[in-house]
């Protein structure tokens, strides 16, 4: 018994480890809902199951668990900056697909009785599996000026882990002498990738009333249109308060949590036809302000630029759907505009449906 607590004393280590993490990320994809968290959540289970099947030495479950965490890893990175607009030339997410192919082959090979060298397939897929994380972690890395220190470290730390994947792991399988070295690097690595990537997911946009406010809000709940003059009362009335805006001018105060809504890719800025991202954001700040007892304002000064890249009718159902998040949720929206530059037609049905 103590031999085989000895000799798997990482992989016990990591199972409880990884089963802690991959909870905790699915809690947060529980209550945030962002679909990276589930992906890397379910990475940490399968990272648990593989750490007890090497213990077992089920060999083929091993390879089917190395190959499911890296694309789950892969997989999250892709959906979580492609959601956020922040890179146009990445691989496309079924690209991690092939990862599983070889050891599905190679499983079924021995399936079938034919002779496989099974240190040969396990050095190939564990390669291959430290490729993509290796991958996540340098586009983590350059991204870092959009999304800050925490995409850099998130970035290194899997770089190490795929460096362990992709080099360590291999060579510890024919030189046991740097083994201790290998053991320190299986637990640190993962330690910090999950660490990572729970404060990068949940650091942008879902922490929005992160201190005591103090600024009491006196707009009624609903969906409200003003011109330019009450915009300007509006932004010194609530300078102090933690806004979320969605805007083209960022003369805003310095406690608004803003949106610049551009075609050029940075730091907090959202393409004008991810309407979708703009709800979801919208959706949880109001929704936090509600559980924290505070009434949530949302402030758009850009809808007529929002009708050039969409047409009026997706605009329409934008704004229905955002006075809903307002009303379910005690918030208010704000949308500055100029009604001279609607058609009258346009202006009625905006005020018909939103009124």
């Amino acid at each position: 018994m103590w031999n085989l607590v000895y000799g798997n004393f990482e992989h016990l280590l990591s199972i409880p480890f990884s089963l802690v993490i991959g909870g905790v990320l699915i809690t947060y994809y529980l209550k945030y809902r962002i679909k990276a968290l589930f992906y890397w959540g379910i990475a940490w289970f399968f990272s648990a199951f593989e750490n007890i099947f090497e213990i077992l030495g089920i060999g083929d479950a091993v390879i089917l668990g190395y190959t499911a965490f890296a694309m789950l890893i892969y997989y999250g990175m892709v959906t979580y900056i492609t959601k956020h607009d922040l890179q146009e030339n990445i691989p496309p997410i079924y690209v991690p697909l092939a990862l599983i192919a070889f050891p599905v082959y190679t499983i079924s090979l021995r399936v079938l009785g034919i002779p496989v060298d099974w240190h040969f397939v396990e050095m190939i897929t564990i390669g291959l599996a430290g490729f993509y994380v290796m991958g996540s972690g340098v586009i983590f890395i350059d991204l870092k000026n959009n999304l800050g220190k925490n995409a850099l470290f998130l970035g290194l730390s899997l770089i190490a882990y795929g460096l362990f994947y992709m080099v360590m792991r291999p060579i510890a399988l024919i030189a046991e002498p740097i083994n201790n070295m290998i053991e320190i690097l299986e637990v640190t690595a993962p330690v910090l990738s999950a660490y990572f990537m729970l404060k990068l997911a949940i650091s942008r946009e879902f922490l929005f009333f992160k201190g005591k406010v103090r600024v009491k809000v006196q707009l009624k709940p609903g969906t409200r249109f003003v011109s330019s003059e009450e915009y300007n009362e509006i932004k010194e009335e609530l300078k102090d308060f933690p806004v979320l805006a969605f805007v083209r001018n960022l003369n805003v105060p310095e406690a608004w949590r803003k949106y610049f809504i551009t075609n050029t890719q940075g730091k907090d800025t959202i393409s004008p036809t991810n309407l979708p991202y703009m709800l979801e954001l919208a959706n949880k700040y109001l929704r936090e302000g509600r559980e924290k007892g505070i009434r949530g304002v949302v402030v758009i000064d850009c809808l007529e630029y929002l009708v050039v890249y969409n047409n009026f009718e997706t605009i329409v159902r934008f704004l229905s759907t955002l006075r809903d998040f307002a009303l379910i949720n005690d918030g208010v929206v704000v949308i500055a505009l100029d009604e001279k530059s609607w058609k009258k037609k346009e202006m009625a049905i905006l005020k018909r449906i939103l009124g």
